[in-house]
C-alpha cells in the first residue's frame, strides 16, 4: 500500500511541480488595468491595458494596505522567509527531493512537509524533528495548511485504512488522521479525478477545495470550487466548471482573511490569471490580465487588501517574479530580493 499510495502521489503531482517550475524558470513584464465582472455564462473579453514592467511598476502603499509580516517563499528543495519591506531573506530548511506540500503553522515557529509518505514537523527554533505520521499517508494534489488554532493540519490523503483520496486533517499532537469528505458523494468515479484540499477559513471552521477532474488523455482540468463546513460536513458549490467552461485549470484556492471572497488562478485565453469570486458564488471577476503572461499562486495579504501572486513568462526568455497585486489588479510591488519560487503563506 505504501509503494501504490507513493505512486499515485508521484503521479498526480506532476502537474503542480510542472506549473511551479515554469513559475519559477520564467517571468514576464506586466499590464496594469482595470478589472472587468463575469457572469455566470460571459467569457474574458479583451481589456485596454498599458504595457508596464514588473521592474518599474510600483506605486506607495495607502494606509489600509498591510505589507507588513513575512513571505514564506519555496523553490520545491529549499524554504525562506522573505520580508517584502525591509527585502531581506533567511534560509530556513533544504530538502533533497522537491517538495510540493509545505505549511508553516500560524506563529510560524513550526515548518510540516510531507515526504515518501511522511508528515514531518521541524520546529525552527531548535531544529527538532517530529516525524507526526510515518510511511502511511499518500497525496496526489492540492495544498497543505495549517488551520487557525494549530491543531490541525490538513491536506489530500489516501491512507492504509482509507485508500481512497479525500481531504484529510491531521492531529497535530497525536498525528491521528481523519477523513472528512466522501469522494463518491461528490461524483468520483474516473480513477483520474481527484479532491484538492486548498485552504481554510480564518475561524478554521470551514476549507475550500477544488473537484479536479483530470481527462485520461491529458490536457486541461475542468475543476470545481466547493467550501466544506467542517462541522455539518455539509459541501457547497461555488465555482462551476460546468458553467464557465472558459476558465480552466482552476488551483491555489485563497480564502479571504475576512471569510467573504476567494482568490484563485485559472486559464483562460491560453494563461493562467488571477480570479476573484465571493463566497456564495456570485461576484466571479477576472483580477489580472497579463497578456501574453501567467499570474498564479495568489496568496492573500493579512488583512486581504492585497496578495501576491507569480508572474512568469511560459516561453521562458526571463526569470521569474513574485509580484504584490491590489484587488484591481494594479501592480504595487515585486519581491526585490533575489530569490527563486513562490510564496506559499504571507505570515503576519
Amino acid at each position: 500500500m505504501r509503494d501504490v499510495l507513493y505512486n499515485k502521489s508521484m503521479i498526480f503531482a506532476k502537474k503542480n511541480i510542472l506549473l511551479l517550475s515554469l513559475g519559477i524558470l520564467f517571468v514576464s513584464s506586466c499590464k496594469i488595468h482595470n478589472t472587468q465582472s463575469l457572469s455566470s455564462t460571459s467569457h474574458p473579453t479583451s481589456i485596454s491595458s498599458t504595457s508596464v514592467s514588473p521592474l518599474a511598476a510600483t506605486r506607495e502603499f495607502t494606509p489600509s494596505e498591510n505589507v507588513n509580516g513575512r513571505f514564506v517563499v519555496s523553490d520545491l528543495k529549499e524554504v525562506y522567509f522573505v520580508d517584502p519591506i525591509r527585502n531581506t531573506i533567511s534560509r530556513i530548511e533544504t530538502f533533497q527531493e522537491p517538495l510540493v506540500l509545505i505549511a508553516f503553522s500560524p506563529d510560524g515557529n513550526k515548518l510540516a512537509y510531507l515526504l515518501n509518505n511522511s508528515l514531518t514537523i521541524v520546529d525552527t527554533n531548535t531544529n527538532g524533528t517530529n516525524e507526526l505520521v510515518e510511511n502511511q499517508i499518500g497525496s496526489i494534489g492540492g495544498r497543505m495548511a495549517w488551520s487557525p488554532d494549530g491543531s490541525m493540519i490538513a491536506l489530500t490523503c489516501a491512507t492504509p485504512s482509507h485508500p481512497t483520496s479525500e481531504i484529510c486533517l491531521v492531529n497535530t499532537v497525536d498525528g491521528s488522521i481523519r477523513a472528512v469528505t466522501n469522494s463518491k458523494e461528490l461524483g468520483i468515479l474516473n480513477p483520474y479525478d481527484f479532491v484538492g484540499f486548498e485552504s481554510w477559513n480564518n475561524e478554521g471552521s470551514a476549507a475550500a477545495f477544488t473537484l479536479n477532474r483530470t481527462p485520461s488523455y491529458g490536457g486541461d482540468e475542468k475543476n470545481d470550487v466547493y467550501i466544506l463546513d467542517l462541522i455539518t460536513r455539509k459541501t457547497r458549490l461555488v465555482f462551476n466548471s460546468q458553467t464557465q467552461s472558459n476558465i480552466l485549470n482552476v488551483g491555489w484556492v485563497s480564502v479571504a482573511p475576512d471569510n467573504k471572497a476567494l482568490l484563485f488562478h485559472g486559464k483562460v485565453n491560453g494563461n493562467f490569471q488571477i480570479f476573484q469570486i465571493n463566497m456564495d458564488g456570485s461576484g466571479l471577476r477576472q483580477i489580472t490580465d497579463q497578456d501574453g503572461y501567467d499570474v498564479t499562486n495568489p496568496v492573500w495579504n493579512p488583512n486581504g487588501t492585497l496578495f501576491s501572486a507569480l508572474l512568469y513568462n511560459s516561453k521562458g526568455n526571463l526569470p521569474s517574479q513574485v509580484i504584490i497585486f491590489d484587488l484591481n489588479g494594479e501592480v504595487v510591488q515585486r519581491l526585490k530580493v533575489n530569490v527563486s519560487g513562490f510564496v506559499v503563506q504571507w505570515l503576519k
